[in-house]
């Protein structure tokens, strides 16, 4: 597949970016207007999450695919704001409120894979290891130590065709 565009959105007057805002929760872009968004690492920072992501719905095409990933672990860091924490349900229900349809919502750690299988069994599962990754951020955080440890969660939804 070979892609058409790339463009790029966010504050700021960065001669980089396709588009730069001016109010995070009116897009300077025609409705329906791309197959694929992608979100990384933004969500946390949109202090009215839900009136964002109606707008990146609302730029979606039908059919279209809507990807986001935002930290559950990481410490707080302004940049220049930082509001939230989500988890799979709340991004299920930003998703349906937005009126996209919720294909994958769920959190893990990439980060944290390679040791994963050398920690005792009760530290392997989401519970303990979330737990442990937690101490090991504030070290991270606090301390300096080279050491990192997130969970993110990831959501994909779809844009509903609309039916004739």
């Amino acid at each position: 597949m070979d892609v058409a565009c790339w463009d790029t959105l966010d504050f700021g007057t960065d001669d980089r970016l396709t588009f730069q805002l001016e109010d995070p929760y009116v897009f300077p872009v025609a409705d329906a207007s791309y197959d694929v968004i992608v979100s990384g690492q933004v969500a946390e920072h949109v202090p009215k999450l839900w009136r964002w992501m109606v707008e990146v719905a609302r730029v979606c095409r039908p059919g279209g695919i809507v990807v986001t990933v935002a930290p559950v672990s990481w410490p707080y860091h302004e940049a220049p704001q930082d509001c939230w924490r989500i988890y799979p349900d709340g991004f299920r229900a930003l998703y349906e409120d937005a009126g996209l349809d919720v294909l994958v919502a769920e959190w893990d750690s990439a980060d944290l894979d390679g040791l994963r299988g050398r920690l005792p069994r009760r530290f392997r599962g989401k519970r303990g290891w979330s737990q442990l990754a937690g101490l090991m951020l504030l070290l991270h955080d606090r301390l300096k130590l080279p050491i990192e440890g997130a969970f993110d969660t990831i959501a994909i939804g779809q844009r509903p065709v609309e039916s004739a």
